[in-house]
């Protein structure tokens, strides 16, 4: 065998002996992992559901398989992964936020703008909108539920201006997707779909209610369905 050949094959061999060697120092070991923007899901929970450990090679797990185990946390909407070196794991977590409740036997689930249930509440305030007018399913935290019903209650929900959002107590939804909005203290707002001109309605409403309140109406509903808003006052 020509030396030549011979000089190049002992390079090669001690060229894969010092990556083997280099890459299994402590730079690429994960010696610190960081959790970023968890707060409902604790660091310990993502830490937990991400299976990295450290004293692991950097390169021994799959990056979009630890995303996925931290999504699967019911307060998770996305997880990203990235790797810096030496030896850094960061976990960015962004969670879901509340948009809604929705009456469930003795409570009330928490639900997303997504529908996914983040929470189940026994009693206390609700800070947030009650989405009434569906029977209830059987539901668990992590759940995503596909009601057509619940979608039209969270559509009108999301289109909410903050002024409306502070004097509102229900959605309830018929069968046929139309939303009557209860306020604090009992009054009605029959509000139709939540379609594109929601928000247009809803800054309709917030002059409606202005004009009741200067004026000091008793009002018994206020219609939006057809355009113009109607106020019909009690007798």
């Amino acid at each position: 065998m020509p030396r030549a050949l011979v000089r190049a094959g002992a390079t090669l061999i001690v060229l894969a002996l010092a990556i083997f060697i280099f890459t299994n120092t402590a730079y690429f070991r994960v010696q610190d992992v960081r959790v970023e923007g968890a707060k409902k899901a604790t660091p310990f929970e993502v830490m937990s559901l991400s299976g990295i450990s450290s004293g692991m090679h950097m390169f021994e797990f799959n990056a979009a398989k630890v995303e996925s185990a931290v999504e699967s946390h019911p307060w998770v909407r996305r997880a990203r992964v990235r790797r810096e070196f030496p030896g850094k794991v960061i976990i960015q977590v962004t969670e879901r936020s509340p948009a809604a409740t929705l009456p469930y036997y003795n409570g009330f689930l928490v639900i997303d703008d997504d529908a996914h249930v983040v929470d189940f509440l026994a009693s206390g305030d609700i800070p947030w909108p009650v989405i009434t007018g569906f029977t209830p399913v059987e539901s668990v935290v992590g759940d995503h539920l596909s009601s057509s019903l619940i979608s039209a209650g969270l559509r009108c929900v999301v289109a909410l201006t903050p002024a409306i959002r502070e004097k509102l107590s229900e959605v309830a939804v018929d069968r046929n997707d139309e939303i009557t909005l209860i306020l604090m203290g009992g009054m009605r707002v029959l509000f139709g779909q939540a379609d594109a001109q929601a928000p247009r309605k809803f800054k309709l409403l917030e002059s409606v209610l202005e004009d009741i309140v200067k004026n000091k109406m008793d009002v018994q509903y206020v219609d939006l369905r057809y355009g113009n808003p109607f106020v019909k006052t009690k007798k």
